[in-house]
């Protein structure tokens, strides 16, 4: 070290380089022959420290000494990290040595937020931008110990943990604002939005734990907890880009679109699932059509999404999305009622929830060609208030497929109840929709006419 600040040549600084560099390997040769008998205070640690701090600190007085020359500056890093490499392998090792198993991925995740925000603020002051960059691995420390609880433990909050993961994500951000101003770069745009995937998924997971451990055994709630936790996650964002709320309003990162879209596809994913393999059986409570707990959540999921398709992008926002996530709510939607029909028939008329058995049950059909017709119907009405025309022909459409369905496939339960009622139904709502709603008119016509 005393070779790289009393001398400036070239062949002097790589002469101290390669002492530091042997004087590891040095140690790592006899690493067996050392004691390690008390936590810290060992010869490991201690000797794993002295080679850190001669890095680093070799490293520090290259910086501050020639800030001008690039190869300096690259030196200079590459000793800052050949340290942190060493302390952060001897915290490690230290902490795998000495601390209970329990406290293990807390007391890791301890360290990094701890020198995490040593490194930004010492990084700041001696304007060192490699130094400030080792945030980068704070947030790698957050996501391996995430999942190394996952596996271990199916969540992340047990233990000392509860407390600890907060505060590293809080550290993860507090870092974020200060890189911000002004941007440095490193991945700004990334680690906004992949800690809100992270935070998003670990939260649903999380949920979806508690919820198996208050009611075990039963399938419905867990689900539940994921499409709410991922819709709620939706509306935050939304909310707090509508007040300007930091970091969903950050110039940094699209969280309208890069950030919301991901997240979007997970509540698509799961409405497709959710609906076709849960009853909606499990909550314990009277089945009620729209107000139990399954279509409570699955219409919270709709409405996340369509509540995103009003948002406005930002200036630095894409607004390429909103088509697709549109055209999504609308499939969602048939997608719910389609299945709410089925669900319906299994609760009232003790059909099995399956396919096969549902595709066979009149009273199934009947409640399916019902709900379609009160839907084409109500979508029709919607057209004509609002000149919506091509609302109007979706439920036009839709209503022409209950008028194709009735004479392919419920034709064969002429006779029986069920058919007769909903015939009549369905009879009466069509009359109502050629009054109520005729089809509005082009906006051509319109404007001819004024």
């Amino acid at each position: 070290m005393l070779i790289l600040f009393l001398q400036l040549r070239y062949l002097a600084r790589l002469t101290g380089i390669a002492l530091q560099a042997l004087a590891g390997f040095y140690f790592l040769a006899h690493f067996h022959e050392l004691s390690r008998s008390a936590p810290v205070f060992n010869d490991v640690y201690v000797g794993s420290f002295i080679i850190a701090m001669a890095g680093m600190s070799s490293g520090l007085m290259l910086h501050l000494w020639d800030k001008k020359n690039t190869n300096t500056q690259t030196i200079a890093n590459l000793l800052l990290y050949w340290g942190l490499f060493w302390w952060a392998g001897a915290s490690i090792s230290e902490v795998d040595m000495f601390v209970s198993y329990t406290y293990q991925h807390a007391s890791w995740l301890g360290l990094s937020a701890a020198a995490a925000v040593l490194f930004e603020v010492a990084g700041k002051n001696w304007n060192w931008t490699a130094m400030r960059a080792t945030a980068l691995v704070h947030f790698a420390a957050i996501a391996l110990i995430a999942a190394a609880s996952l596996m271990q433990h199916e969540h992340v909050l047990y233990g000392a943990l509860t407390l600890v993961l907060p505060a590293a994500v809080a550290v993860h951000y507090w870092i974020l604002a200060r890189h911000e101003q002004p941007a440095l770069g490193l991945l700004l745009a990334q680690r906004h939005l992949l800690m809100l995937w992270m935070l998003t998924g670990l939260a649903a997971n999380e949920i979806a734990w508690v919820a198996d451990t208050l009611a075990p055994g039963n399938p419905l709630w867990p689900i539940l907890a994921w499409g709410a936790t991922l819709a709620a996650a939706i509306h935050i964002v939304s909310a707090a880009r509508r007040f300007k709320l930091w970091p969903a309003a950050s110039i940094a990162a699209d969280y309208r679109s890069t950030g919301c879209v991901p997240i979007i596809i997970a509540c698509a994913g799961w409405l497709v699932i959710a609906c076709t393999q849960y009853s909606g059986a499990g909550s314990g409570l009277p089945y009620i059509p729209l107000l139990n707990p399954f279509d409570l959540v699955a219409l919270f999921v709709l409405h996340a999404c369509w509540k995103w398709t009003e948002s406005e992008p930002g200036a630095s926002e894409s607004d390429s999305w909103h088509e697709p996530v549109t055209l999504g709510c609308y499939l969602g939607a048939f997608l719910w009622l389609t299945t709410l029909a089925a669900r319906m028939a299994h609760y009232w008329g003790d059909v099995p929830f399956a396919f096969d058995m549902l595709m066979h049950s009149y009273l199934m059909h009947a409640i399916l060609s019902l709900i379609w017709t009160v839907t084409s119907i109500s979508l029709m009405i919607y057209a004509t208030q609002y000149s919506q025309r091509k609302v109007w022909f979706a439920g036009f459409s839709l209503l022409a497929i209950v008028g194709v369905k009735l004479m392919m496939i419920d034709l064969a339960n002429k006779g029986t109840v069920m058919w007769t009622a909903s015939l009549i139904g369905i009879a009466l709502l069509v009359i109502a929709a050629s009054y109520f709603s005729p089809a509005p008119p082009k906006h051509e016509l319109m404007a001819a006419g004024e």
